[in-house]
């Protein structure tokens, strides 16, 4: 993955919607591969898609090769696959942009629950790497510490000053986004868009988070939970406290 483009740690922009929502964006780094899959139901189909990024309601999905052979408006009908288990998935195709399309799900009575189980906090954290470590040379954006990735629907992100104190950090969960930033405090809000700013393997991505009126404490005790779960050895033990104190208000 190309290291050319740095993200701008801290790059955001308000919209007031009519109803009062406030919109903010993000730019934040991307892995670009993944071991969760999206597999068609036509038994016949060898079409199978990597999950980019994952939620109670849709996915981004894309092929490694070739374009995608699916048009907005079309349904498909497959599973989920992650860690040998598999969720039954019906959805729309509502985006498609060269190699990947974005797929909004249709609601069953089962599906929330099937996903969450799939996706419960300790399979996710079982799942964290340390992209900070750099395994494939990856070329990291400016100030940014620490970068944990779970398959899907989990991040962690540690920004720091450039005197080396910690200035902010990001929780990712599904839709979840819990922040907290130097002299801001924590903020919450609910993620409702991605947008490749190049290609779908660039290595940074645009995020449009809903934000909520007020820190939802919900957000904020799953990011405590999934900061439980972290694997020591992630992430030194100052900066784990650090964390867990900026939460512990509300956790």
């Amino acid at each position: 993955m190309s290291g050319n483009t740095k993200a701008k740690s801290g790059s955001k922009f308000n919209l007031i919607k009519n109803q009062g929502q406030v919109i903010e964006k993000r730019i934040l780094p991307r892995f670009p591969f993944s071991f969760m899959a999206f597999k068609l139901g036509n038994v016949s189909s060898s079409k199978i898609f990597e999950v980019r990024d994952l939620s109670l309601r849709g996915a981004h999905i894309a092929l490694k090769d070739g374009g995608v052979p699916f048009l907005k408006g079309e349904q498909l009908d497959g599973h989920i696959v992650w860690k040998g288990k598999k969720v039954a998935i019906l959805g729309k195709v509502i985006w498609v942009r060269g190699q990947s399309l974005g797929l909004e799900f249709c609601s069953t009575p089962t599906l929330e629950n099937d996903l969450m189980e799939l996706l419960s906090l300790e399979n996710v954290a079982a799942d964290f790497r340390p992209l900070h470590e750099n395994p494939l040379q990856t070329d990291l954006p400016s100030n940014l510490k620490y970068w944990l990735k779970a398959d899907g629907p989990a991040e962690v992100f540690v920004w720091q000053h450039n005197d080396g104190e910690l200035a902010r950090f990001q929780f990712l969960f599904l839709d979840h986004f819990v922040e907290w930033e130097d002299g801001r405090g924590i903020k919450t809000g609910r993620m409702v868009n991605v947008r490749d700013i190049e290609t779908p393997l660039a290595p940074e991505d645009e995020f449009m988070f809903e934000m909520d009126g007020e820190a939802d404490h919900h957000k904020i005790s799953i990011a405590c939970k999934m900061m439980d779960r972290i694997p020591h050895n992630y992430i030194p033990e100052n900066t784990t406290h650090f964390l867990r104190m900026k939460l512990s208000a509300t956790c």
